[in-house]
């Protein structure tokens, strides 16, 4: 009897293994064609230290809005790696405000195309995410 038992135990323990697999390869698949690049996750806009890819992130953007800057100076890599083309904007006010540049990300279906900017950001005191283009 605790050979079956052994026996129904593993095969139950095989088909588990299986299921966990499949899911696990599903997930993987269905999120190919979002990358994290330079440690900017997908979905988000991100504040280099330097101006490389490589630096520290002092920063990192997921939802919209407005998000003000304290103690921000010099030049700086500004990486748009959200997804569905939204927009991120570098704004010389406090509370996304007198916006002087803005673009928007890369199409989903690209992946590894991100778009950034380097920028002096010594004036520069907010950073703005929005799903549209406009003068803000």
């Amino acid at each position: 009897m605790r050979k079956i038992t052994a026996k129904v135990v593993a095969a139950l323990a095989a088909v588990m293994l299986g299921v966990v697999g499949v899911s696990a390869l599903s997930a993987s698949t269905a999120n190919a064609g979002y990358q994290t690049v330079g440690g900017c996750h997908s979905g988000y806009a991100c504040l280099h230290m330097s101006v490389t890819r490589e630096s520290d992130i002092i920063g990192e953007y997921y939802y919209y809005g407005d998000y003000n800057l304290s103690n921000v100076y010099n030049n700086k890599m500004l990486m748009n790696n959200q997804t569905g083309q939204a927009w991120v904007y570098e704004c010389l006010n406090y509370g996304g405000k007198r916006c002087t540049y803005g673009w928007r990300s890369a199409p989903d279906y690209l992946g590894l195309t991100v778009y950034s900017d380097i920028t002096d950001f010594t004036p520069i005191n907010s950073v703005k995410l929005s799903a549209t283009s406009g003068e803000w």
